[in-house]
């Protein structure tokens, strides 16, 4: 019996598909793990700095003082460390609509095929080209607004039904890579705030 052999028996769409819905659920919840621990580990370290006796020396600012690197740096790490927790916070709110809209997803798809006894179809969608603003305009509206969510009235039309589970499609994903990449952007500025105060530190 050949390798290849061996492999198309070994395993069944149904194996695949069970271990595909295994490690996507392994890598949510990582990823979810992750990003909490990081924003709090921003939120932490801010806080820190925060509660530096430099920190209360920086107001009034005198201009006619001369000018220090380590206040310098210092500042620098205060105002990076705020903006990793504007990310991390991004980050996971992010997620969280994305789980939202992917459990509303999930109800549709139900509800289609009790009512019309199919199955939904998945094309394949390219959100290469939408900019990090247009994510970020779609967590708002996910926030503030259900309009883009689908009423039972919707699946009688087919049309119709087709164009909002679409949209609901891309604002999924949207939200998916906003929170990606707002979780890297968090660590880079982390990052960044970090080595700035140890420079403060060291000047």
């Amino acid at each position: 019996m050949t390798e290849s052999s061996k492999c198309s028996k070994g395993a069944n769409q149904t194996t695949h598909d069970e271990r595909h819905r295994f490690w996507t659920e392994q890598a949510l919840n990582q990823f979810g793990f992750a990003s909490n621990f990081f924003f709090l580990l921003s939120f932490a370290f801010f806080t820190f700095l925060m509660n530096r006796e430099i920190t209360k020396n920086l107001l009034p600012f005198d201009f006619k003082l001369s000018f220090s690197f380590s206040k310098f740096f210092f500042v620098l790490a205060l105002v990076v460390g705020f903006v990793s927790i504007v990310y991390g916070a991004l980050t996971v709110l992010s997620r969280l609509y994305d789980l939202r809209l992917t459990r509303h997803k999930t109800y549709v798809r139900k509800r289609y095929n009790k009512v019309k006894g199919g199955v939904l179809c998945d094309g394949d969608i390219n959100i290469d080209n939408y900019s990090f603003f247009k994510k970020i305009n779609v967590l708002y509206k996910s926030s503030i607004s259900r309009a883009h969510f689908i009423i039972d009235k919707d699946i009688e039309d087919q049309q119709l039904l087709s164009e909002k589970f679409k949209d609901l499609r891309i604002n999924n994903l949207l939200l998916a890579r906003l929170s990606w990449t707002t979780f890297s952007y968090q660590i880079i500025t982390l990052l960044i705030s970090l080595f700035a105060y140890f420079l403060s530190v060291l000047f």
